[in-house]
């Protein structure tokens, strides 16, 4: 094992962003405002599933959230319409698994990207490759292929594990590198006691990992991401019945 910084990283907590898409064909005379393909990768999406994606658009200058643009989609390519000029991160899904529930961004086996960031003139496209991530299937210690018991739970009332901790997840394929941070964070109010209490990289889908006891008003943050070469291609997401996180919290008794 070695260690590895926070290249690739961006630590996530709960969020709930609404999206919608709609699919239209290209009026004459009608110019798209973004434009480019998506990919997984390095590779066209439609090589991996065939399934519509869904684009949903926060305006970083007016702070309007879940903006539903006129999409259209054809074979991995997309061209979005009617987006005003502006600062936007564009959120992408693909809902590839549909044996899951499907909320975004995604459960075990779908396609996201989150925070993808795009400036849109005034006059003329935008034109923006995306290379999606995969959604990582935890298997130990809890299982993210559903809604997860106690998710969003504080202090005493979250879910516990007993140390060492045995951790597993689903291979995302060969010469894949999986990526795991463990911070020590405080319930009320939410902050950082202890970055990078283990910062570990790995080829292998599980790991024993021993922590010690949490005191009270605190827990654990697992965060797992996926590499493959200079891509990165999936990260652990967990839904509870009132939102998403891009990380697993538990408490060590």
């Amino acid at each position: 094992m070695n260690t590895v910084r926070t290249v690739f990283v961006t630590l996530g907590l709960s969020a709930a962003v609404l999206s919608g898409s709609c699919r239209s064909e290209e009026a004459p005379g009608d110019k798209p405002a973004l434009q480019g393909n998506l990919l997984f990768e390095g590779q066209p999406i439609e090589a991996f599933t065939s399934i519509e994606p869904v684009f949903s658009f926060n305006n970083l200058d007016t702070e309007q959230r879940a903006i539903k643009a006129r999409t259209e989609y054809n074979k991995g390519r997309f061209k979005i319409y009617e987006l005003p000029q502006g600062n936007y991160n564009i959120f992408v899904s693909i809902n590839a698994n549909t044996d899951n529930p499907g909320r975004y961004p995604g459960y075990p086996g779908d396609f996201f990207k989150q925070l993808v960031r795009v400036s849109i003139p005034l006059e003329g496209s935008v034109n923006l490759d995306i290379d999606l991530e995969k959604v990582i299937h935890l298997t130990l210690p809890q299982d993210n292929g559903d809604i997860m018991d106690l998710w969003g739970e504080l202090g005493e009332d979250m879910i516990t594990f007993e140390s060492p901790t045995e951790f597993a997840w689903d291979s995302l394929g060969d010469n894949v590198q999986y990526h795991y941070i463990i911070n020590r964070m405080q319930s009320k109010p939410f902050t950082y006691l202890e970055r990078y209490v283990q910062e570990t990289t790995t080829s292998k889908t599980s790991v024993s990992i021993e922590l010690p006891l949490n005191r009270e008003n605190e827990f654990y943050l697992f965060h797992l991401y996926a590499t493959k070469g200079q891509y990165r291609i999936g990260e652990l997401k967990t839904h509870g019945k009132r939102g998403y996180a891009n990380d697993l919290r538990f408490r060590i008794k």
